[in-house]
């Protein structure tokens, strides 16, 4: 099937209804013989209903929950992005949640704006009936209103023409927290497994968070970092401003006030046991060493594990030097509309 041929097949009609035999819901018994399904954009006034579903229908196979925050959705609103909603038309209430953040990426030498993907939700009862497809295929439809072609997401399956693997991987910072809930194992010799994760920093170098005065500066050394990239994220000032904004993003300099690297990380919150984790996902990272500014990151972080795709610069060496643990789940990169030949190595975009 050719690359044209698969976008148009991702369209949807027109006709919003979804029909659903026989489904019937513990919790919400109103889902008998058929639904109507009616699709919208958020407003700010719904982030709390958006909020309590995901932390209600999120759910991984480990029982993890990904939820969603008040600030993260100011966060992604910042940058524009689009909160689709799929609504019961009988009883008013939310069954399923998709969001897509436009970015500029360029691609070879051609700038195109592609939607990130994520937060993909659907009602624990109406999961493996076709309503995920229609929520995707709605909101590719209002991509295409927006001359928004082209997209990109990480999923545990290959979808679409286009894709390939990607590990994840993941560095533990607060150990006590993280030995409690079993997200590490408890070390018999605890002193020793504190001082193999405690972050280390040369102080010949420093970390400084960029501010709106910076966006300029930052901006420009960041584009010519990654100039070289396949599939890179290069955002115009406007975008890059926004993006500094939304996201924790500092510069490493050196002795000399010579800067070495850049990097942006952002903060969600994961259930897991009834315990809230912090994660800091590393959503950029350029620089003259990986290494070095991969350590800047460790150092920075507040969160209780620090995490990102093993991508662009980063490899497998690299992240475990620097004593992070590589995912085991089995994830790809997917694209969409996008017939561009690459590798894990040549895209530097951010993940969500």
């Amino acid at each position: 099937m050719s690359n044209s041929q698969y976008w148009k097949e991702m369209l949807i009609s027109t006709n919003d209804e979804s029909n659903f035999q026989d489904i019937i819901s513990t919790d919400q018994p109103i889902y008998k013989e058929k639904i109507k399904v009616l699709y919208s954009l958020c407003h700010s006034a719904q982030y709390e209903e958006i909020i309590s579903f995901i932390e209600k229908n999120n759910h991984t196979i480990s029982g993890n929950v990904t939820l969603l925050s008040q600030s993260l959705m100011q966060s992604f609103r910042q940058l524009n992005s689009k909160f689709l909603l799929a609504t019961d038309c009988q009883n008013n209430k939310m069954v399923g949640f998709l969001l897509a953040i436009p970015l500029t990426i360029k691609v070879k030498d051609k700038y195109i704006v592609h939607g990130l993907t994520s937060f993909l939700c659907i009602h624990q009862a109406l999961r493996k009936l076709g309503l995920a497809m229609q929520v995707i295929r709605k909101m590719t439809n209002i991509g295409y209103e927006q001359n928004i072609y082209c997209g990109y997401f990480v999923a545990p399956k290959s979808i679409g023409n286009n894709s390939f693997l990607i590990s994840n991987w993941y560095r533990p910072l607060k150990i006590d927290k993280l030995e409690a809930i079993g997200f590490l194992p408890v070390a018999q010799n605890k002193r020793r497994q504190r001082l193999h994760y405690r972050p280390t920093w040369n102080n010949n170098y420093s970390i400084n968070q960029v501010s709106d005065e910076l966006a300029s500066s930052s901006l420009e050394y960041y584009l010519e970092l990654t100039k070289n990239k396949i599939f890179v994220y290069q955002p115009k000032i406007d975008e890059w401003s926004n993006w500094i904004k939304s996201f924790s993003t500092y510069i490493v300099k050196n002795k000399h006030n010579t800067i070495e690297g850049i990097f942006s990380i952002g903060t969600i919150n994961i259930k897991s046991k009834e315990t809230i984790l912090k994660f800091d996902n590393l959503l950029l990272i350029a620089g003259q060493s990986s290494t070095l500014i991969l350590q800047a990151v460790i150092y920075t972080s507040s969160a209780d594990v620090l995490y990102g795709y093993l991508c662009g610069s980063l490899s497998k060496e690299i992240v475990e030097k620097n004593k992070c643990l590589i995912g085991k789940q089995q994830l790809y990169f997917n694209l969409y509309n996008n017939a561009i030949k690459i590798s894990v190595n040549d895209i530097m975009v951010p993940i969500w």
